[in-house]
């Protein structure tokens, strides 16, 4: 269980700061009302890969952690979520991923100081170069 600590991590970044629910957009499909958020899915299917696995079956591994992480979508519901993934709503994902990408980045800009060094700075020897060495 310990292996898998930064799931919750993961998940819970997903949803702080909006993109499971700007994907959920992304997914709505007209007349349709899924039994499990298709947002939450494609969230859950990237902290699977990023908890090392590699095939939709290792979606159980999250599953299995459903008292911390609540309801994960079982192997044949998330093998159905990319069919569902057309053009149109490639182009709808894409969009949503980057409205998050640039909420986060002016929202961290604005409140986190800028990281310092600590130690002594050592200086490549290509500083003076006007364009670094290949």
């Amino acid at each position: 269980m310990v292996a898998h600590a930064g799931s919750l991590g993961l998940r819970l970044l997903a949803d702080r700061t909006g993109l499971t629910n700007e994907l959920s957009k992304a997914k709505t499909r007209c007349s349709f009302a899924p039994v499990h958020d298709r947002g939450r899915e494609l969230v859950d299917v990237a902290v699977m890969i990023a908890d090392g696995g590699e095939a939709i079956t290792d979606i159980d591994v999250l599953r299995h952690q459903s008292s911390v992480l609540g309801p994960v979508a079982s192997p044949p519901t998330v093998w159905r979520t990319p069919d569902e993934v057309i053009p149109g709503r490639l182009q709808k994902i894409a969009t949503a991923r980057a409205r998050v990408r640039r909420h986060v980045w002016h929202s961290s800009s604005a409140g986190c100081p800028r990281p310092r060094p600590q130690g002594p700075t050592l200086a490549p020897r290509w500083c003076s170069m006007s364009t670094p060495p290949s």
